[in-house]
């Protein structure tokens, strides 16, 4: 897993498969691991829920002992929920009732995704609103925190069905639908900014994770690794390692930062608005992904990042080979008297390595674009974020 060849989770179930070996059955039931018979006590807000919609058996034995156990220790969870900067446990009973609108397998997605600020209401039709503040409605509401994580689920389904957003007249009636709120039949403006932003969080996430990214560059016949680089840090690698100026490998894409979500550096996860991917290089430049991309716009960023950078190597290759050449042409030539031009057992090898290093210097210190991002790179960067915009409007 850590070496080449890199498989990918499919790839190993598909080896025990040649084998004769029949995968755990936990695998044909949606689960992305065989742990605890699907009761992981790590799995995240997805996992739960898929737990509930295919062992419901199994979900309410564990609600039951989650109950006896906040009895005994107070207000604590299996789960957490984590908003606005605060974290709180969340109950069984609680993420059961974001299930109704989640109708496919858990993806190894982040257990809580941050709520962006600022997201606006889709353009449309001026229409009469109120305020927050006219109806006296409080936005911190356990209920009304509820029906936001509800509209979340509805936003993954939507993205994994690729149904159409819902207008705001429609996100507006499914929250009145709970009528302990007491929402008025007139859109409240404030609270409708924040159903959008909530719907948004599920259908284009700005929470990455890098396993998944990995999978994807792996199915696209490039490896990749994820790497604990110091801290809780953590870097996706992809392409190919080559010796740099100082002879240590480097692979040619660095992407991040990321960092762990959970202990023992497991679950890697990155946010749109810090991940950059670039050369793996100490000093040059790197390429921004879009806000909302999925994965395979974001692996479509990075594969176009190695081939820049195998382009790159591939030219450099040619030209040391000609530098080499030319150097051992002259310097013949000063010894017309010498008739063969044999080199003593790994001696070519050697030269070709340390002039290598060498000229990779040179080129370094001195190629005036080493900080510009190429202008192709950043044009799959820019179309990645167009189609993404363009599906927001066609939606």
């Amino acid at each position: 897993m850590c070496e080449p060849p890199y498989l990918s989770t499919q790839d190993m179930l598909d080896w025990c498969a040649d084998l004769g070996v029949t995968p755990p059955r936990l695998y044909s039931f949606g689960f992305r691991h065989n742990n605890c018979g699907g009761v992981c006590v790590r799995g995240g807000h997805k996992h739960w829920r898929h737990l509930l919609r295919v062992f419901p058996d199994r979900y309410a034995e564990a609600e039951q002992r989650e109950t006896e156990l906040r009895a005994e220790l107070g207000d604590v969870a299996i789960l957490r929920e984590r908003r606005g900067g605060t974290s709180r446990p969340l109950t069984s009973p609680s993420c059961a009732a974001g299930t109704t609108t989640t109708t496919t397998a858990d993806r190894r997605t982040p257990t809580a995704l941050p709520r962006r600020c600022g997201a606006a209401a889709r353009p449309g039709a001026q229409r009469p609103t109120t305020t927050t503040k006219e109806h006296g409605m409080d936005p911190n509401d356990p209920r009304w925190l509820q029906r936001l994580d509800i509209v979340t689920a509805w936003g993954e389904a939507s993205a994994r069905n690729g149904t159409p957003r819902p207008t705001d007249e429609q996100l507006w009636s499914t929250a009145r639908r709970r009528q302990d709120l007491n929402l008025p039949k007139q859109i409240d403006a404030d609270l409708l900014t924040e159903l959008r932003e909530a719907f948004n969080t599920g259908r284009h996430p700005t929470r990455i994770d890098l396993h998944a990214v990995a999978d994807a560059l792996h199915t696209r016949r490039h490896h990749a690794v994820v790497e604990h680089t110091g801290g809780n840090t953590a870097t996706l690698y992809a392409g190919r390692q080559v010796p740099d100026r100082n002879g240590d490998p480097r692979w040619s894409v660095a992407a991040g930062p990321g960092w762990f979500d959970a202990p023992g550096h497991r679950q890697p996860v990155a946010d749109t608005s810090e991940f950059h991917v670039g050369p793996d290089s100490d000093d040059t430049w790197a390429v921004a992904v879009p806000e909302n991309p999925t994965t395979r716009q974001i692996a479509d960023v990075i594969i176009a990042v190695i081939d820049h950078v195998e382009a790159q190597r591939s030219h450099f290759a040619a030209a040391a080979d000609a530098a080499r050449d030319a150097m051992w042409a002259a310097f013949a030539a000063r010894y017309p008297e010498v008739a063969t031009g044999d080199l003593a057992p790994g001696a070519d090898h050697a030269f070709v390595a340390e002039s290598s290093k060498v000229l990779a210097g040179w080129l370094d210190d001195n190629r005036p674009d080493t900080h510009t991002v190429p202008a192709h790179v950043a044009a799959v960067a820019t179309n990645t974020a167009g189609a993404t915009a363009r599906e927001d409007r066609e939606r």
